[in-house]
């Protein structure tokens, strides 16, 4: 099941995205923990706001100083 991902600036009208896919450990991904990832649209999903798949290609966790404060 697709799970959403999260973005720096998403509010609550988007854009929202769901990881169809990962390249290597999906394991890798642990939730609440902050991440710079290179993902790639796979198809859009019927949604009033913004709204794709995507797939996962690489994935760098953020240490804390690189994290921007919201």
């Amino acid at each position: 099941m697709p799970q959403m991902l999260n973005l720096i600036d998403m509010t609550r009208s988007g854009p929202f995205y769901h990881a169809a896919g990962v390249a290597g450990d999906c394991k890798a991904i642990s939730p609440n923990r902050n991440y710079t990832m290179t993902i790639y649209t796979i198809y859009p999903r019927d949604y009033r706001f913004t709204s794709a798949y995507v797939y996962i290609e690489k994935v760098e966790r953020q240490s804390c100083q690189s994290l921007r404060v919201r």
